[in-house]
């Protein structure tokens, strides 16, 4: 009770964790005993704190005192799910439960509070309680929905995360989201001659994507909303050789029936998640908004910060820190290949790497080798670490501005000393002959591009841009590492998870092996020029045997600068390289361009590419060897 205004107090701060007692049944009974009051009052504000990703309802959920005291009890005893939380642990070791875990596993999940009457807006930091947001006494509130108000939702005393519960419009008129495009997707998928299920898509999504993109929590597909249940059919067919052909089609039919936001709840996350991951790239400018959205939509809903000590359910936790950091890897990779500023703040947000253990009760661990796709998500996670640090100390105006290409170069050593010692870690599977679990392939193309990407960045840094240089055995090794696992990928591994990244890297890298080959002054690099032919070779056998969307940039730019190259008639061998190399029948590439899973190839634009000098213009082979070939410059 406040004492000024004799009113009830607006926050209750839940008690520290009790110590560990010899009896965990007694400790935790006391733990219950002594917090379930405030815990149940937060819920009574909400949904129906049922812990399903995307579940819908509007009545309030406040369960009676028996409820309460059975549900407790349970958690208590390790019963059912809770005793699996129990034994969670890191490494080989397990952990008891805490006072605050057993405190975060009985209450409903935070995500209720999207299928409540009010919209969450969780606020990262507040300094003093005088700086947190009123209502406004003249803002209209719909009838029937409350008084907009502010709760706490941490359970840290020293650390209270706040939550303003703002009423939210009346939206019990409007259809579910995601109904429209389900319905249309599944009236395509009917009426196609192929006659794929919807449990044969979803079998396709379990196998390839689940286990390397573990954004879905362990549970039934029905329990998925319209919206993210529509997204993960559509995703599922571009990772298998027989749907890949209507992955394209299906997108555009689901687009037709999306609404423009996504869902506000987890399960709005994670579809558009899967959107911005989707194959072949439809925009490079709708996903930069999209996923500018979707961050805007996950801090409001507090994903960005570290909620281990929230006074939510464990699965709710880790699901959080999973979902968060892929759109972390979505902003690093699409902000650095396309020089956009990034959307996320380094420093504003503390949600820490996922763990092992939670992507094993996740649903996405079965054996050694889906051990594997897991342990590939969490590195996945480290090289975005690596990329943000790129941008953000290298190429950023500030930096630009205020460092030298020295420092700047230096920079980029210290970042690629990382990405290789993150590289020795994976260098035997890499290098192996057995099969790799899916996601594995995707996340070792992303770092082997990256290591391209960062030698180049250092040359143009250390020579200059376009000048002249030869480079050596050591200024090769990365693209060799890069082309030597390229193009031992099998039909099965095509199949598996890919980042759609991928495909601007691979593209990347052949802009640079085109570089390295015409970067001496006499006679073109013949080492360079090998492994520019190989790699066009291999990705031409992708693209036309497994129907390889993530080929098709790559085509596409060796296509344009071999035709720009035969227009000048010089360097044939460099033309013969794009082409494929010395081979007894050359393929028509142009051919093959016109009949691509992703369309025709367009006349002049393409995928934008790094900035290499960081002028504000994409470079382009033109501007960087035009002048010394006499070429007109100009994208490519």
């Amino acid at each position: 009770m406040c004492n000024d205004t004799a009113r009830a107090c607006t926050f209750d701060f839940a008690p520290p964790p009790r110590p560990v007692k010899p009896k965990v049944v007694d400790a935790t009974e006391e733990s219950i005993g002594s917090s379930g009051r405030d815990m149940g009052e937060m819920a009574e504000e909400g949904g129906t704190g049922s812990p399903e990703l995307g579940r819908r309802g509007s009545e309030v959920y406040s369960p009676a005192p028996a409820q309460k005291r059975a549900r407790w009890n349970a958690v208590a005893s390790g019963s059912g799910s809770q005793r699996k939380e129990e034994e969670r642990g890191e490494g080989t070791g397990k952990r008891a439960m805490s006072g605050l875990d057993i405190l975060t596993s009985a209450v409903p999940s935070f995500d209720h509070l999207a299928s409540s009457k009010y919209d969450p807006h969780v606020l990262t930091v507040v300094l003093t309680d005088d700086l947190l947001p009123i209502a406004d006494p003249n803002d209209e509130v719909p009838a029937g929905h409350g008084e907009p108000h502010v709760k706490q939702i941490s359970s840290d005393p020293s650390r209270p995360i706040f939550v303003i519960m703002n009423p939210k419009a009346d939206t019990s008129q409007q259809p579910v989201p995601g109904a429209v495009a389900l319905g249309l997707l599944r009236t395509f998928l009917r009426h196609h001659p192929s006659e794929y299920t919807e449990a044969h898509l979803l079998g396709l999504y379990h196998e390839h994507v689940h286990p390397a993109l573990p954004i879905l929590p362990n549970l039934p597909t029905d329990s998925l909303s319209p919206a993210l249940l529509a997204m993960v059919l559509t995703t599922s067919m571009s990772h298998s050789f027989d749907t890949r052909s209507i992955a394209a089609p299906s997108y555009a039919v689901l687009e037709a029936g999306s609404t423009p936001l996504p869902e506000n709840n987890l399960a709005g996350v994670a579809s558009a998640v899967l959107e911005l991951g989707v194959r072949p790239v439809n925009s490079s400018r709708s996903a930069y908004i999209l996923l500018a959205k979707t961050v805007a939509l996950a801090q409001l809903l507090g994903m960005h910060l570290n909620p281990l000590k929230w006074a939510i359910p464990l699965w709710e936790q880790e699901l959080r820190i999973r979902l968060w950091w892929v759109l972390a890897i979505h902003d690093a990779w699409m902000s650095f290949l396309n020089s956009r500023p990034a959307l996320i703040q380094a420093n504003n947000n503390s949600v820490p790497l996922p763990t092992f253990s939670s992507l094993s009760e996740a649903g996405c661990t079965y054996g050694s080798a889906s051990s594997d796709s897991a342990k590939s998500f969490i590195a996945s996670c480290r090289l975005g670490l690596l990329v943000r640090r790129l941008q953000s100390n290298v190429c950023t105006l500030n930096v630009v501005a205020s460092k030298s290409s020295a420092e700047r170069r230096d920079e980029v050593l210290a970042i690629a000393k990382k990405a290789d010692g993150l590289y020795d870690e994976w260098r035997a599977i890499a290098s192996g002959t057995r099969a790799r679990a899916t996601g594995v392939n995707s996340f070792l193309i992303h770092l082997l591009g990256f290591r391209c990407m960062l030698r180049r960045i250092h040359l143009e840094l250390e020579y200059g841009l376009g000048s002249t240089f030869t480079p050596g055995p050591d200024v090769l090794a990365p693209f060799t590492d890069c082309v030597n696992f390229v193009t031992r990928l099998t039909r099965e591994e095509c199949d598996g998870y890919y980042l759609n990244y991928a495909s601007h890297i691979l593209s990347s890298v052949t802009s640079s092996l085109t570089r390295l080959t015409l970067a001496s002054a006499s006679t073109p690099n013949q080492p360079a020029m090998d492994l520019l032919a190989s790699l066009v070779r291999a990705l031409h056998r992708f693209q036309t045997e497994y129907k390889w969307d993530i080929a098709v940039p790559a085509l596409r730019r060796a296509a344009a600068v071999e035709a720009r190259l035969k227009s000048i008639g010089e360097h044939e061998a460099v033309v013969t390289a794009l082409r494929g190399g010395d081979i007894a029948t050359p393929f028509d590439l142009d051919a093959v361009l016109q009949n691509m899973v992703a369309g025709p190839a367009p006349a002049v634009e393409t995928e934008p590419q790094l900035v290499w000098d960081w002028s504000g213009l994409d470079w382009n082979f033109g501007d960087v060897i035009g002048a010394d070939l006499g070429m007109p410059s100009g994208p490519i």
